[in-house]
């Protein structure tokens, strides 16, 4: 089955990546709190700057169904001190809610690297 082009790592249905209950708790989240304009403010104002450079050491890991998925080459321009660079191979916009371990995975890996 295709996927779809949705932000969820699916095979034509989100509900492959994320349980039915998972998504309405989400989205009441933001409903019942009235917080979906002011979440959504974060990516307003980060495309203003978003072409910034980045000088602190930087990891990166691009998951294939996320909104943005920049190349080595792409992300070596902005990151001037490129630490990790991971593309994968499943994982969405909602990677962290999709497949926890995988986030978790990742952000322990690249402070490893400082240890």
């Amino acid at each position: 089955m295709a996927r779809s082009s949705g932000v969820t790592d699916n095979d034509g249905h989100p509900e492959d990546a994320l349980s039915r209950q998972t998504i309405l708790d989400e989205i009441s989240v933001y409903w019942f709190t009235a917080s979906a304009t002011s979440s959504a403010c974060l990516y307003w104002e980060s495309f203003a700057n978003f072409r910034d450079k980045v000088t602190p050491p930087s990891g990166l890991s691009v998951y294939p169904r996320d909104i943005t998925r920049p190349s080595r080459r792409e992300a070596e321009l902005r990151f001037t001190d490129p630490r990790w660079f991971e593309e994968l191979p499943h994982g969405g916009h909602f990677a962290a809610l999709e497949q926890p371990e995988s986030p978790v995975k990742r952000v322990r890996g690249f402070f490893r690297l400082f240890r």
